[in-house]
């Protein structure tokens, strides 16, 4: 962009860091990126990871220090010296490409194919400015669980529990035996209640998956007749 970009991203640094006012509209760097982008004209909401990859291209190319960029081929190594073959790799790289965003943000990426015929080894080191990595799944929940006991002397109490979702509701009650201080093995039985109703909604056996219980339900556990955990 022959400057402008780098000139505008500079400007609205600037202002953020060094300017009087409480709030910064950055409405010509966006205008000179829509004009580049059209994809990214007008105020629809589009992808952040996009645009920093736009804006981050579109800076390196400005503040490129190399201007005559050579023909440079794409090495192939064998494997034997990935050092050697790194450090080369990463030398033609910077024959074209020198800059502030280089320095900061390009990394390598090693690369192996096998032949299956021939069974030749061919590596490869290749620039990269972002890696995409898979979110992971939250594994971990927090069931709230009332436990009712048989006897009328006790309350029922909320119990709290973070668990993994990939447990079973067995390993909920052993949690809550610890918790609440007497077996429940075979003596409690859970359910998910409609309280606005007052009506079981389902029975849930404690062989059944945690994720299978419903975000938001209202999970109880009632303790059975004639068990150890009722007072003599």
């Amino acid at each position: 962009m022959k400057g402008r970009l780098a000139e505008q991203y500079a400007e609205l640094v600037r202002h953020l860091w060094g300017g009087s006012s409480s709030a910064v509209k950055p409405h010509k760097l966006k205008a000179l990126i829509a004009r580049r982008a059209p994809t990214f004209s007008g105020y629809r909401q589009h992808d952040a990871q996009e645009l920093l990859a736009f804006l981050l291209d579109g800076l390196h190319e400005d503040l490129n220090r190399v201007r005559d960029k050579e023909y440079v081929e794409v090495a192939d190594f064998d494997g034997t010296n990935d050092a050697e073959a790194a450090e080369e790799a990463w030398e033609n790289h910077l024959k074209r490409n020198r800059s502030a965003v280089v320095d900061l943000f390009h990394g390598q990426l090693r690369s192996e194919l096998t032949c299956p015929r021939c069974s030749r080894i061919s590596v490869t080191f290749d620039p990269f400015s972002f890696l995409s990595l898979p979110v992971p799944a939250v594994q971990t929940r927090t069931y709230n669980v009332v436990v009712v006991r048989q006897q009328e002397i006790y309350f029922p109490i909320k119990y709290s529990i973070p668990m993994d979702r990939n447990l079973r509701l067995e390993n909920l009650r052993e949690r809550l035996s610890e918790l609440a201080g007497f077996p429940m093995k075979d003596s409690l039985v859970f359910a998910e209640l409609n309280l606005h109703e007052k009506t079981v909604t389902r029975f849930q056996p404690v062989d059944n998956l945690l994720r299978d219980v419903r975000d938001g339900s209202n999970l109880y556990g009632y303790e059975l007749p004639g068990t150890p955990g009722e007072l003599e």
